[in-house]
């Protein structure tokens, strides 16, 4: 009896022992929890400065090297890649929202999704989507690969499905740091993205599968788009450590980084002055005593021809460089994910093909203005 009674009494002892090694085991300070606007603000941040640096600047005829080649320049470029990496944080989000009924987290889960997935589609076409991501979830860790098509389709559906969610959401988003919480900004810039992946397949007019045209026009008329500039989707800058510029105390910019023949060409061409934000006077011009807003004070450097070229010219004082501003300011201006100047074109273009009614002219110009307004 005796024996039975000692061998109850040690289950017992166990069992409360295992239970107490369990929760004594639980770390601190790696949590298996968390609420999602915690994960949101890295989201925001990684995702509005996911084309900034200076290979897109080489690419665009803005930016030429003098101290060395950059393949960007030449177009040498040969490989990409993909953004999965940066999704995982959006599927945790997600999770952790859903866990809470947090709606907006999820819209805005489902917008992230929809802009890494655009870009990955249009750089590579066919990609993992309907299975990618899955690997803790449904141990897919060889996902399909989705045709191009399929992948758009399902973008613009959770598109569709962000907008329908934040409509109904009031309270403010935590964590957000583009609209400090603000469900209607959200939601006209969701649909403002609508617009743009739809105008890209202009060239897919007649498919009657993606229906482009009518869900362009359908959106133009009942859903919230940005109303100026102050709807844009744009992360600003702080001068604050690891909430700088990216170019801030960037020594490349201060050496070796000269100005394009091709981007100073275009603004003089128009007598645009935001040439005078963008670029410093030629040492040349500046020794001459020309005015700042002398369009003949400045001078690019040949995208095309070999470096070493363009440096000669510039040992010269025959090529403006960047304006100081963009490596000794610590905020600059904010980087844009998606304006309202863009939101205007592309309606002004969507007028030219009979998408919508309305003046493309009067779009265009607003567009225009708005660009001003900001720089």
């Amino acid at each position: 009896m005796k024996k039975i009674i000692f061998f109850i009494f040690t289950i017992l002892v166990c069992a409360t022992s295992c239970n107490d090694l369990e929760e004594l085991n639980k770390d601190p300070n790696n949590p298996t929890e968390t609420h999602p606007q915690l994960l949101l603000t890295q989201i925001q941040w990684t995702a509005f400065r996911e084309f900034l640096g200076t290979s897109p600047l080489y690419a665009n005829k803005m930016l030429v090297q003098t101290d060395g080649e950059n393949s960007y320049q030449y177009y040498k470029w040969n490989r990409g890649d993909y953004s999965y990496t940066k999704m995982k944080d959006i599927s945790k989000m997600t999770e952790e929202a859903q866990k809470i009924n947090e709606n907006s987290y999820i819209a805005l889960g489902k917008f992230f999704r929809a802009y890494y997935f655009y870009n990955m589609a249009l750089r590579f076409g066919d990609i993992p989507y309907s299975e990618a991501l899955k690997g803790e979830s449904d141990n897919i860790f060889a996902p399909v690969y989705d045709n191009q098509k399929d992948v758009i389709t399902g973008i613009l559906n959770e598109l569709e499905e962000a907008n329908t969610i934040i409509e109904n959401e009031k309270a403010a988003i935590k964590g957000d740091i583009i609209y400090n919480g603000d469900t209607d900004k959200w939601q006209r810039l969701i649909n403002s993205f609508r617009l743009k992946v739809l105008l890209s397949l202009s060239h897919k007019e007649s498919d009657t599968d993606l229906n482009v045209k009518s869900k362009f026009a359908s959106i133009v008329q009942s859903e919230p788009l940005m109303r100026g500039n102050q709807d844009n989707g744009q992360l600003v800058y702080l001068d604050q450590a690891d909430n700088r510029y990216p170019e801030f105390n960037s020594s490349s910019f201060g050496s070796g980084m000269y100005i394009d023949s091709t981007f100073i060409k275009r603004l003089q061409e128009h007598k645009d002055p935001r040439l005078f934000l963008f670029c410093t006077q030629t040492k040349e011009a500046k020794e001459a005593g020309k005015a700042i807003d002398d369009f003949t004070a400045y001078e690019g450097g040949d995208p095309a021809a070999p470096y070493g070229t363009v440096n000669e010219k510039a040992t010269k004082g025959k090529v403006s460089k960047v304006l100081e501003r963009f490596y000794q300011d610590p905020t600059n201006e904010p980087s844009i994910l998606l304006g309202y100047a863009e939101l205007q074109f592309i309606l002004s273009e969507a007028c030219v093909r009979g998408w919508i009614s309305g003046d493309a002219a009067t779009y265009y110009n607003n567009g225009i203005k708005s660009s001003f307004k900001f720089w």
